[in-house]
């Protein structure tokens, strides 16, 4: 949108000119373009001393005098003369008298711009006939209340903006574009020669019936300001305002949040239903997100098919989808197009009016999800689908990957064991239109350190000139948990206390981690901190192993734990690792591997220590600390310094890549927001009418959802996934009979 200038002529102070620049600012979406032209400064404290010092309210004398506030044609006149005074901003006038609505200067910038022809746009007001909802039977409501029930029917139809005979001159915005070329024919002396002149220009005038101002001290007029003819007549007896009027209503409104609240910015999030860090980043980025609204699209399936259905969750709450899709055929790993894919992400973009898409992982996705013409990111959590394997590791770390590599890669790398398909010429044809999407307008490559980014170049020469944004991932480390006590411990023979924090698996360096411990001797005391079923395999004597943690839990175990050191030995190039940031907020020094973004992020004996990936690099590392404990002690110490990147810096800088405003038209035309959990302020979608699902087969697709999600949970011992399958089936058994009775 075009930058916007609200401007209040007045020529002589009064108490009409002091109500309407409070209202208008405490109710603009960008109340620092608000100025007043043609007269001196307000008298002090008539704005408030906030007003004055912020220097919103400002003198632009000399362009002309109203002689009156009621002298209607002489404000216009210095609207026109401040339109070429500055032509490229578009202006929102608005006389004394008038008080705002909420966003009341975006709403009708909104509106004018849904419509090529429209030049100047008036909001409903009681003031003049044809723009009042009274003559039509509206009575009873405050004007805040008329307002709000308006903007909620904004998502219900055509309703933005409708064809007028004349605009309100108390309350109108101007596209400056189109008056601007008008004006280049002839000057109007007053309005009614500016209607005149932009109708043989071709040019429209419009009223946007979403929008109500008040105008509690200025007589309503009896008749309309302009006489045009039979087009005022045609347009008072045929009004689509009556329609308006009809839908408002005069019951009670239901409460439902505010204009603000409902125009905030939406982005979707797409993601897959596997866990593991690429949760944790999207519940940490839509809990640290109060600017926007988020929605999840979850690939849910299994081994074979990971997309063969499509979940939506509103924001962090992934208790339950707000909407189901089931996809035929289903999505085995991803692909290159899919049209019922296509259908459904095109129609949440549309009824909730989507700004922008995150996506995180095109695991049971198809591309389409790049092609949305919307702004874009593509977050490289991971390297696939560039990488069938993930983690571009395959005897060591790929420097390249043609297509032998690639075959022998899916006939031989035990890490790439995800998707069946071992066809190289599929998941070549992939990759390339992979990579032609993210050099296509609108996408933009986002990785979380700069590793991903080399790697990304060196495997994919033609990603060179791809500018790849490096935003690493925020964190609540250091809010959720204290430095553990470490207890003095007498001399330096002591065993080093080292915690491994996350799963014990072959791509988190199981065997070197085996070999690491058994070659450790007396040197080291080890703690597998959520480990999983395999960590049993190392417990010991000098293993204690912690197989799960509800991660609340986390601070009181490592506190008991006090380690001196953690240790990380992913033998593939992590993008991030979350586990990394819980170790620096609880300044436990981190023993890392020199790859992936260990070595971004870790400064050698500065905020931890870098070691080769084999078992005699790391002991030696954790030989040297055990003899000087000081450089523990040093490390400790520069991370009680350091403050780690907040969550809410990290949504900032998405914000910032996706080009997203404080206020979105998308959203505030999108579907009707409704009470959410109990809470109106918060909240909640209500879903579109006419589902694709019946409720039988959306009831089936969440139970075969819930049973999939518990048979796959890794926290799950077999015997409790067992009891939790029987208690799951025997509830969803219980609730058809239930329904089958209520239906009967």
């Amino acid at each position: 949108m075009r930058r916007l200038d609200v401007i209040v002529p007045v020529v002589r102070w009064s108490g009409l000119a002091d109500a309407t620049l409070r209202s208008l600012r405490e109710h603009l979406g960008r109340p620092e373009a608000l100025r007043v032209v043609g007269a001196a400064p307000p008298p002090a404290g008539a704005v408030g001393p906030a007003a004055e010092s912020a220097g919103d309210i400002a003198d632009v004398g000399g362009v002309g005098d109203v002689g009156d506030v009621g002298d209607v044609a002489g404000a216009w006149n210095l609207v026109l003369d401040d339109l070429g005074e500055h032509p490229e901003r578009d202006l929102l006038v608005v006389l004394p008298g008038i008080l705002a609505a909420p966003l009341l200067d975006l709403r009708l910038q909104w509106s004018a711009y849904t419509a090529d022809e429209v030049a100047l746009v008036s909001p409903l007001c009681d003031l003049d006939p044809a723009t009042s909802l009274a003559r039509h039977g509206v009575h009873g409501l405050t004007a805040a209340e008329i307002d709000d029930r308006l903007a909620r029917l904004a998502g219900h139809g055509p309703l933005a903006v409708v064809d007028a005979p004349y605009f309100l001159p108390e309350c109108a915005f101007v596209r400056a574009d189109l008056v601007r070329r008008a004006l280049g024919r002839e000057r109007p002396r007053d309005p009614a020669g500016l209607v005149r002149l932009l109708r043989r220009e071709g040019l429209l005038c419009g009223f946007a019936p979403h929008v109500f101002v008040e105008c509690p001290s200025l007589p309503p007029r009896p008749a309309p300001w302009l006489d045009a003819g039979g087009a005022v007549s045609a347009f008072l007896a045929e009004t689509p305002l009556h329609q308006v009027a009809l839908r408002l209503g005069t019951g009670e409104a239901p409460r439902v949040p505010g204009v603000r609240r409902r125009s905030r910015p939406r982005l979707l999030h797409v993601s897959h239903s596997l866990g593991g860090g690429l949760e944790r980043w999207v519940d940490l980025f839509t809990s640290a997100s109060p600017q926007a609204d988020n929605f999840v699209l979850k690939s849910i399936g299994e081994r074979g098919r990971f997309g063969s259905q499509l979940w939506l969750y509103e924001g962090a709450n992934l208790s339950a989808p707000v909407q189901a899709w089931k996809l035929a055929p289903p999505i085995e790993g991803s692909v290159v197009s899919h049209l019922g894919y296509r259908r459904v992400f095109a129609e949440i973009v549309r009824e909730l009016g989507i700004d922008g898409v995150v996506v995180s992982s095109l695991i049971g996705h198809s591309l389409d999800a790049l092609r949305s013409s919307l702004p874009t990111v593509m977050v490289f959590h991971d390297y696939f689908p560039f990488c069938s394997a993930l983690h571009i590791a395959f005897e060591g770390v790929c420097r390249e990957c043609g297509e032998h590599r690639l075959a022998a890669c899916l006939r031989r790398n035990p890490l790439n064991d995800l998707f069946d398909s071992r066809d190289p010429r599929e998941w070549l044809v992939l990759r390339e239109a992979f990579l032609a999407a993210l050099s296509a307008g609108g996408v933009r490559a986002v990785a979380p350190s700069p590793s991903v980014a080399r790697h990304l170049r060196e495997l994919a020469p033609q990603t060179a000139g791809m500018d790849v944004a490096i935003l690493p991932h925020g964190s609540d480390a250091r809010d959720l948990w204290l430095e553990p006590e470490r207890p003095e411990r007498p001399g330096s023979a002591a065993p080093l206390r080292v915690v491994v924090l996350g799963r014990v698996t072959a791509i988190k360096g199981e065997d070197l981690l085996r070999e690491v411990v058994e070659r450790a001797g007396d040197l080291a005391r080890f703690w597998l901190v959520g480990c999983g079923d395999r960590g049993r395999r190392l417990a010991g004597r000098r293993v204690e192993v912690v197989e799960r943690y509800e991660r609340q839990e986390l601070p009181a175990i490592l506190a008991r734990i006090a380690p001196d050191a953690g240790l990380f030995l992913s033998i593939v190039p992590e993008t991030f690792s979350f586990t990394l940031d819980e170790c620096f907020g609880a300044r436990i020094p981190p023993v890392a591997l020199r790859t992936g973004s260990f070595g971004d992020r870790i400064e050698d004996g500065v905020n931890g220590f870098l070691c080769d990936p084999d078992a005699g690099s790391v002991l030696a590392t954790l030989e040297r600390l055990a003899a000087a404990r000081g450089l523990l002690a040093g490390v400790r110490e520069e991370l009680r310094r350091r403050t780690p990147r907040s969550a809410v810096d990290m949504v900032a800088d998405y914000a910032r890549v996706l080009g997203l405003e404080d206020f979105s038209p998308r959203a505030y035309f999108a579907a009707e927001w409704g009470p959410g959990d109990g809470a109106p302020e918060r909240g909640g979608y209500r879903l579109p009418a006419g589902s694709p699902l019946g409720f039988a087969e959306y009831f089936r697709q969440v139970e075969t959802g819930t049973l999939h999600h518990i048979q796959q949970t890794r926290r799950l011992k077999p015997w409790q996934r067992t009891v939790g399958r029987r208690a799951a089936a025997g509830g969803f058994r219980m609730a058809r009979l239930l329904m089958r009775w209520l239906v009967r």
